[in-house]
Order: C-alpha cells, then sequence, then structure tokens
C-alpha cells in the first residue's frame, strides 16, 4: 500500500482522475463498482499476494479495464489479468524484502508520464501551490540547518 500510495501522490500533481484503492474490505466495493473499460488499473503487490488485490485486478479485468503488474516473480496471480507486467526483484540483505527497486521504478514512471504531459503539468503544478499556500498546508519558515558538533 505504501508504494501504491507513493505512486497515487506523485501521479495526482500530474494528472487528474487518478485514484488510491485504499484496500479496506469495508469500503472496497464503493471503491471500485464503477471500473470500466477505460480505466487503468497499477497493481503493486508482492509475495504473499493480498486475496482482495487479486480479487479487485480480476474485478477490473472483467470490467475491461487495463492492468499494469508490478510484482516481485512471474509466477504470480497477476499474470494472466495484466496487460503489462513488470518483474522488479526484491531481494533483501535480511530477512525481509526490499522494496527500493519498486520505489526507483516508481520514480521513473512518474517521470515518464511527466515528459508525456510536459504540456499540462505546470497548470496543475501552479493549481496545487496555490492552495497549498490557501489552506497554510506546509510551514513558510525558512529551513534551519543545525550543524553536527566536531567529533573528539
Amino acid at each position: 500500500f505504501g508504494m501504491a500510495h507513493t505512486l497515487w501522490i506523485l501521479l495526482r500533481y500530474l494528472r487528474e482522475k487518478v485514484f488510491l484503492i485504499g484496500g479496506q474490505a469495508s469500503t472496497l466495493v464503493e471503491e471500485i463498482e464503477d471500473a470500466a473499460s477505460d480505466d487503468v488499473l497499477v497493481v503493486i503487490s508482492h509475495r504473499r499476494y493480498s486475496s482482495q488485490t487479486v480479487n479487485t485486478a480480476r474485478h477490473f479485468s472483467e470490467r475491461g479495464a487495463y492492468i499494469i503488474a508490478l510484482v516481485d516473480s512471474d509466477r504470480n496471480p497477476f499474470s494472466r489479468l495484466a496487460e503489462v507486467q513488470m518483474v522488479i526483484p526484491t531481494y533483501g540483505l535480511t530477512i525481509f524484502d526490499s522494496v527500493c527497486a519498486t520505489l526507483a521504478f516508481i520514480e521513473s514512471l512518474v517521470i515518464a508520464v511527466a515528459h508525456l504531459r510536459e504540456d499540462k503539468i505546470f497548470e496543475r503544478f501552479d493549481t496545487s501551490e496555490k492552495l497549498f499556500e490557501k489552506f497554510n498546508t506546509f510551514s513558510q519558515a525558512k529551513a534551519i540547518h543545525r550543524r553536527m558538533p566536531p567529533k573528539r
């Protein structure tokens, strides 16, 4: 979900009608019931694939939506549903999988989308900046850089 949230935030800067499916069982139906053939679903999933995510992808597929899967292995439940599948390794140096490569891919994808929409994104950025100011979203204070004490 963290990777999906990052992709959603970044794509929202670039275009309208980008939605994040929260994945809560109690609201999932309301979030996906209007899926249509002109939609694109980006699935980001790693092993121990969530059955909710699989069912959501299956629903979008049944509606004729275009599915892009960012996954950790070519053996995953989205292979037959996705038109595009990007296998991104998650091997970590510890017992935990690493999402570094997935995040790097997401950032690269967003850069590609930005280049494709270059003529439209600056207007969206201006609108966002005005709203940030209107709602006083971010501190106007200047950043204070602390110096590290000298090593002894």
